[in-house]
């Protein structure tokens, strides 16, 4: 063999070996990806357990803040009802049959709005709440499809709730306004009365 021959070989040794060395680094840096990939999606999947954590802490927090203060409204309004209607039925004949039948249509509207109001959130979210449950246990969910089917009931109740809230601003303002103006009315007839 020649020196010519010697260094073709030699170059197209050194070209393979090269060839090689650009495979091992795409191998070796497909497996670096690999790896980088499966940090990735343990990341995603934390953050995605993280975010579903968040997520049902805030609905069950949502409900149980809807339920307190429904509950106290409840307990106030059957207070001032109860105050309302005292008044009323003891001032009645003092204040006129006019005023005393004003009086009383108002209390009736503030009362209509607040028991409609009462129904309707019954209907529309807690029975809906429950029907949902009834078609989980109906259906025999599987165990592991509870967990995500539980955050997605929490999420439909919150959904509800936070549809309700701007009606029921709206329920509170007429029912509360009639109870007011009605108690003005007879609060300023019984003053004039004295």
């Amino acid at each position: 063999m020649n020196t010519t021959s010697n260094d073709v070989l030699a170059a197209s040794l050194r070209q393979e070996i090269d060839r090689l060395w650009v495979v091992l680094e795409h191998m070796s840096s497909a497996d670096e990806h690999r790896l980088a990939a499966q940090r990735f999606r343990e990341q995603a999947d934390v953050a995605e357990a993280n975010a579903n954590f968040i997520r049902a802490e805030l609905h069950s927090t949502i409900k149980q803040m809807h339920e307190e203060v429904t509950k106290y409204l409840n307990a106030v309004a059957v207070v001032g009802y109860a105050a309302y209607f005292a008044t009323w039925s003891f001032s009645k004949d003092i204040i006129g049959k006019e005023l005393s039948a004003l009086v009383a249509l108002l209390g009736m509207i503030s009362v209509s709005f607040f028991v409609l109001w009462e129904i309707w959130l019954a209907f529309s979210v807690r029975l809906k709440g429950i029907n949902d449950i009834t078609n989980v246990l109906r259906n025999l969910v599987a165990h592991d499809d509870f967990e995500g089917l539980k955050h997605e009931l929490q999420g439909n109740e919150a959904r509800r709730i936070a549809i309700a809230t701007p009606i029921h601003r709206l329920v509170f303002a007429v029912s509360a306004s009639a109870a007011v103006v009605g108690g003005a009315i007879m609060m300023q007839a019984l003053y004039m009365k004295i």
